[in-house]
């Protein structure tokens, strides 16, 4: 748990440091956004849903883990 809000602290900050840029080129904000969704998604603290993955019906004739 403590290694994935890790990842998901830096991941936030990367988006931050990003964001704070002068010269951000106008098609890195949709990517800085999905960032944000990624750090959302493995933080484990964080009850946000991700509907590009959770959405995704299972489509696998195994069944899903």
């Amino acid at each position: 748990m403590a290694q994935n809000l890790g990842r998901a602290r830096s991941l936030r900050g990367f988006v931050d440091e990003i964001a704070a840029s002068k010269v951000v080129p106008a098609g890195l904000v949709g990517t800085l956004a999905s960032m944000a969704l990624m750090a959302d998604w493995i933080d484990p603290l964080a009850n946000a849903p991700w509907t590009e993955v959770d959405g995704v019906k299972d489509n696998s004739p195994h069944g899903s883990l």
